[in-house]
């Protein structure tokens, strides 16, 4: 336990040295020449620091030899114009950032995030990794704010990348991994267009099952649907073409915790070996610390492989 308090605090002082050297710059750029806007903004970067030097724990995981695969619809991000400035923005992708990192994930699939976006979450990932692990991105074939994946190096490998899927009105993403060179598994990241007639998306996720038996089945990979289908998956379909959701009706994925559109969606071969599953109270509903962060919450899954 002591070494992961250890560890956080060494990611802490990484994050203040970041600060204090973006607020020196700050400091001597030449077309800042309001004194009052350089003191508003240093007061900003105190407070960072010392919503920074709050503790946060990593959640540990259930038993050894697992992956943990996380899903997050990140309502569209936008990315910053200039993240020494953008103070709004520096802060909501340390926040997204945290969230992912506390939760332990070793691959999440990300909805309705630019690849700027993407790009500055994964590089904040990477500060506060340790012992050798990298993040990295690996980005849809087409402009999209559907799908993007974060996973870990060394134990998570990329193997291969699917070209999206025609078929859907908002093209699943779809990669290959591996893990520890053990497991290789086949992610299919959704995002299913919003309607006001949700039953034409539940059945839009039938369809979407029936159509990974019977074109992305592989046997020596397992395929798993995880995303924001925005509309609660029918478990009956889903459990005749040997599938089940991870989450129950009951748990709720959105910060007024009134709907589950998010999820993580296994194959039945696959589901004995769900050790833990989670979805992330961090954000709260009409919360202004949130900062305008998503709607959605993080959601994970811990597998044994």
């Amino acid at each position: 336990m002591q070494a992961n308090v250890d560890m956080v605090k060494a990611q802490e002082d990484k994050i203040i040295a970041m600060l204090d050297a973006v607020s020196q710059e700050m400091c001597n750029y030449e077309k800042i020449t309001n004194p009052w806007y350089i003191s508003s903004l240093h007061q900003k970067f105190v407070i960072v620091k010392e919503m920074i030097s709050k503790k946060f724990k990593l959640r540990e995981r259930g038993m050894a030899g697992t992956v943990r695969i996380g899903s997050w619809n990140l309502h569209h991000p936008q990315p910053s114009q200039h993240s020494a400035f953008n103070y709004k923005e520096l802060m909501r992708i340390f926040n997204i950032s945290t969230i992912i990192h506390k939760c332990n994930l070793d691959i999440v699939a990300l909805q309705e995030v630019s690849e700027e976006s993407t790009r500055e979450i994964m590089g904040q990932l990477n500060i506060f990794a340790e012992n050798g692990q990298q993040w990295q991105i690996l980005n849809s074939d087409v402009t999209s704010l559907a799908g993007r994946f974060l996973y870990r190096t060394p134990s998570i490998i990329y193997s291969q990348h699917c070209v999206e899927d025609e078929k859907f009105k908002w093209k699943p993403m779809i990669a290959d991994f591996s893990v520890n060179n053990s497991w290789n598994i086949r992610l299919m990241n959704f995002h299913l267009k919003s309607r006001g007639d949700k039953l034409t998306n539940d059945e839009e996720v039938i369809e979407m099952a029936q159509l990974v038996c019977s074109k992305y089945s592989d046997k020596n990979k397992d395929v798993i649907l995880l995303g924001d289908f925005n509309c609660i998956p029918n478990f009956g379909g889903l459990n005749q073409l040997g599938y089940k959701n991870v989450f129950g009706l009951q748990d709720y994925t959105n910060t007024k915790s009134c709907e589950t559109y998010d999820n993580i969606i296994v194959p039945h071969t696959v589901f004995p070996r769900l050790v833990d599953n989670g979805i992330d109270a961090t954000l709260k509903h009409n919360d202004p610390n949130n900062d305008h962060i998503s709607d959605h919450r993080l959601i994970w899954a811990e597998l044994g492989y």
